[in-house]
């Protein structure tokens, strides 16, 4: 991922790689048709906490975005790779 952090050096950007990531992590919870309180009951999060990340008014560590990931099947480094791939179309 190295390319694909000398686009984001600061909090501002790091800021916008987070959201992207949850975005990803929104669109394939839709895909699979889970509700906020499936995923809290698979994550042990709290379905308030969940809808505070997904409305971007909290960013999530990592840790959580794992746990989102495990609960919709899907693997984050394979969502890091999609907003990888995006970004770096932007730094070209």
């Amino acid at each position: 991922f190295n390319a694909f952090y000398s686009c984001f050096m600061n909090k501002r950007e790091a800021k916008i790689i987070s959201d992207k990531v949850v975005s990803a992590l929104i669109e394939r919870q839709k895909a699979v048709c889970m509700t906020n309180y499936q995923i809290a009951k698979k994550t042990g999060l709290s379905e308030s906490t969940l809808s505070y990340i997904k409305d971007f008014k909290q960013t999530p560590q990592l840790m959580t975005l794992i746990l989102m990931a495990d609960a919709i099947d899907v693997s984050l480094a394979e969502v890091f790779r999609e907003v990888e791939n995006y970004h770096r179309k932007l730094c070209k």
